[in-house]
């Protein structure tokens, strides 16, 4: 066979190639030329297209994965900030001891409960300083104070702080709050002198019988319970020793009689309504009739 002569095709075997039609539409016959042309656009309209699927596929492919990473990432970084969520360690402690308390107590309510776990998650929260206050009375209020103070002072780490403050008539303005900033400075008390430090250490105070506490004492409580508290990170347990007719009614109706009780209390030792209002609007945020 001569070097310049093509092999023959064997049979069945087609072109690989898609040939691009001869320019000059003389060597057709008078309706092979257009034919030719519409075959060969076609098939390279059809090798476009799928070529093109399969990037646009891969491309959305990568989006859609580079979507949901920001958006896992977002939430995430949502529920990982502010407050622990309660499954942590400490969490799963501070639940519990709120969980065992209707044990000893069995008129805490569901309500209640639900009450003392909100306030647990925000005494918690990293970025919360804004006090928070708890007023408790009724049969057995005033264990259910001291246990309860006492129950968050052993979750808590030893820096953290806790007092519990048994109210008198001798107690001025001046003299509690030096009793409750003494027990807020954890500075005064040891070596610990990291002043954001101690912006972030958990505190509780627990008072009883604020019945007890003649005009002008109870300003103490509206001051340390305001937002520019000079002690932050604080849970104040206010107990109220007040006659069964407070606390023997619905617990609606028992906040109610709470505020009037201790409204009428104050008055009577030389406060004035406007200063009282605010007072009682602060400490009782939070409440819980024991009856």
């Amino acid at each position: 066979m001569r070097p310049d002569a093509k092999e023959p095709k064997k049979q069945g075997q087609e072109e690989q190639q898609i040939k691009s039609p001869d320019p000059n539409p003389e060597s057709y016959g008078p309706n092979n030329y257009q034919e030719t042309l519409n075959t060969f656009t076609s098939s390279r309209l059809s090798a476009l297209i799928s070529s093109s699927s399969a990037i646009n596929a891969q491309s959305l492919f990568v989006v859609l994965m580079l979507f949901s990473a920001v958006v896992i990432g977002g939430i995430t970084i949502l529920l990982g900030s502010n407050t622990r969520p309660l499954d942590e360690p400490e969490g799963t402690e501070l639940k519990s001891i709120v969980k065992q308390l209707p044990q000893n107590y069995p008129t805490l309510t569901d309500e209640n409960v639900d009450d003392l776990i909100t306030i647990g998650k925000m005494w918690q929260s990293k970025d919360r300083n804004k006090p928070l206050c708890l007023l408790v009375t009724g049969n057995n209020g005033r264990e259910f104070a001291i246990e309860l103070g006492e129950q968050l002072h052993r979750f808590t780490t030893s820096w953290r702080q806790f007092e519990m403050v048994e109210s008198t008539p001798e107690f001025t303005y001046e003299t509690l709050t030096d009793r409750l900033e003494q027990v807020g400075d954890i500075r005064l008390q040891t070596d610990f002198d990291d002043s954001d430090a101690v912006d972030t250490q958990l505190r509780v105070f627990t008072i009883l019988d604020i019945e007890r506490l003649k005009w002008d004492a109870h300003k103490a409580l509206h001051f340390f319970a305001d937002t520019s508290s000079p002690v932050k990170k604080s849970l104040f347990v206010f107990h109220l020793n007040s006659p069964s007719v407070v606390y023997s009614a619905e617990p609606e109706e028992c906040m109610n009689r709470i505020s009037e009780f201790l409204y009428d209390s104050w008055i009577e030792s030389g406060g004035n309504a406007d200063q009282i209002r605010p007072i009682l609007a602060r400490i009782k945020h939070y409440s819980i009739c024991l009856t």
